[in-house]
């Protein structure tokens, strides 16, 4: 597969789960009411920052993925995690903000006069993100095992469509 192929499927897939959150959120009006308070402000703030860094992280973690398939001609996978150049150093660096950045978002929201519903959601985001953050260790302390990989991209996609459920509820107007 071309390189740039992988990061292009990545994006169109994160696409259609984003357009099937959207259809589902109008369909079954996710969204109830959301009370105000101070907090709330730096809630949507925050929301939107995680999404951002969560597409960035992807989008790097897709480059990582391409130079490993160009890797595993060459090399073994035990060899691989060391041949690995600037792009996975930058995906472990920037999953620390990933996490630093979602937890603070989490502990926003549940500490704030909000839903449910969000809460339900941002917990979810937080046992997910741990999970993700195994996965990933998992992937650079055992050289790349092949089982989790998949689990790692899945687990991503999960984070992507709560952050992206998040956002939905933070940002629609107020009733």
């Amino acid at each position: 597969m071309a390189p740039v192929k992988i990061t292009v499927h990545m994006i169109v897939a994160l696409i259609i789960l984003a357009v099937a959150i959207v259809i589902v959120h109008r369909a079954k009006k996710l969204c109830g009411k959301t009370i105000e308070n101070n907090d709330f402000p730096t809630i949507k703030k925050l929301s939107v920052l995680v999404f951002v860094f969560t597409i960035v992280q992807v989008m790097i973690g897709t480059q990582v993925r391409e130079q490993v398939d160009v890797l595993l001609k060459n090399f073994d996978r035990n060899q691989v995690i060391n041949a690995l150049g600037t792009a996975f150093n930058l995906h472990r660096i920037f999953s620390v903000l990933i996490l630093a950045t979602n937890f603070l978002l989490i502990r926003k929201i549940i500490k704030s006069d909000v839903s449910r519903f969000l809460k339900k959601c941002s917990i979810w985001l937080g046992v997910f993100l741990f999970v993700e953050l195994l996965a990933g260790i998992t992937l650079s302390g055992y050289n790349l095992p092949a089982i989790v990989q998949p689990i790692h991209l899945l687990l991503a996609c999960i984070i992507f469509g709560l952050q992206f459920v998040i956002i939905l509820k933070v940002l629609r107007k107020q009733e």
